[in-house]
């Protein structure tokens, strides 16, 4: 019985033992997940932590880019701003131009025998009546705004009863010539019309008016003609 009774104590013994070398391996385990949970807890708020400052970042260069689109913009707007005078630089004067007709151009007119480099008459255009879209589908450019003459204010021409001297008058003069501009239409532009295809010319008052309009803001900066070099 006493043999029994020892072996029951060892086996106790042993029992004891394995649950504490099983206990002790639990902790170990527990403690080592814990610690390489800290770990990554600890990364991640470093890395989140990080991030307001990427943010920050992307922020200053989304705001630099802004910054950047805006001067770009304003360096395109400035680089269209439509001329403040149209200089002729063949006769060497400019007229200085309202804002709604900032967009006035001229040619040369080669139906008439005379120098390209030193023409007595061209015709004038703005991008303003280049526009305009008259009611029955028809665009006015093209469709001059004012037809403009330049002869010696001694000429003949000036003096003659035969010639249209008389459409072209006020005239300015300056340096030894005088300048006449005229806004005589002798048809009825394509683009005033109702209906292009009909036999029967009708005018649409509407885009005549809005025509005629920028014509008499032309014609009053006109009488303002002055030499390039005054």
């Amino acid at each position: 019985m006493h043999k029994k009774h020892g072996f029951g104590l060892v086996g106790i013994l042993l029992i004891v033992v394995v649950i504490g070398v099983v206990g002790f391996a639990g902790w170990y385990v527990v403690i080592s997940k814990n610690s390489k949970q800290n770990n990554s807890i600890e990364v991640v708020s470093k890395s989140n932590n990080a991030e307001p400052a990427i943010e920050a970042n992307t922020s200053t260069e989304n705001s630099n880019n802004t910054e950047s689109i805006s001067e770009t913009n304003d360096n395109f707007k400035n680089s269209n701003i439509k001329q403040e005078y149209l200089d002729i630089v063949e006769w060497g004067v400019r007229i200085p131009l309202s804002s709604e007709i900032r967009g006035a151009y001229y040619k040369v007119n080669d139906s008439f025998e005379q120098s390209a480099s030193n023409p007595t008459s061209l015709t004038i255009y703005s991008e303003e009546t280049d526009g305009l879209i008259g009611s029955g589908g028809v665009s006015c450019k093209d469709e001059y705004i004012a037809f403009l003459i330049r002869f010696p204010s001694n000429d003949s021409y000036w003096q003659s009863d035969d010639t249209d001297a008389d459409l072209f008058r006020p005239t300015i003069d300056i340096d030894g010539f005088s300048f006449g501009a005229s806004t005589i239409k002798q048809y009825g532009p394509p683009c005033f019309a109702k209906n292009p295809n009909s036999d029967k010319y009708e005018t649409d008052h509407a885009t005549e008016e809005k025509f005629d309009v920028l014509v008499s803001i032309f014609m009053s900066d006109f009488r303002k003609l002055s030499s390039i070099d005054q």
